[in-house]
């Protein structure tokens, strides 16, 4: 079984239950040793290893090879999985997956904003995104 820790539209259960086809557990959480950042045309965010950054996010846990098998395809060639620590509110520090941005030239300076992405884009991003 898998944790993964997402940072943009995987935050959101109305996205993440029908990509996955799972409904985990899940916890909001902050993951240190990482940024978000929006992405140049998109309205999903991309997240990249940062010395003295984090990044609020939601810690979905207990996923099994077919979760993660539809992550793996959502998120695309885009994205890379790697290990990160994510360290929950009670101190215990916990091993799970993120997904990496890989082209970090259309990465923005600034960070993605979960408000306008519930304003503008959360009703439509699985029609429009989904697997």
């Amino acid at each position: 079984m898998t944790n993964v820790f997402t940072y943009g539209s995987l935050m959101y259960p109305e996205v993440f239950g029908p990509v996955t086809l799972s409904s985990p557990r899940c916890l909001r959480t902050r993951l240190a040793g990482w940024s978000r950042h929006a992405i140049r045309g998109r309205s999903y965010p991309g997240a990249v290893p940062a010395i003295g950054a984090s990044i609020e996010g939601v810690l979905w846990m207990g996923l099994d090879e077919d979760a993660m098998r539809r992550l793996d395809r959502f998120e695309g060639d885009e994205y890379a999985r790697q290990r990160a620590v994510v360290t929950l509110p009670g101190g215990e520090r916990v091993d799970a997956q993120i997904y990496r941005w890989l082209d970090a030239a259309s990465l923005l300076p600034c960070d993605w904003s979960s408000e306008a992405f519930e304003q503008h884009h959360l009703s439509d991003f699985f029609r429009i995104h989904g697997a």
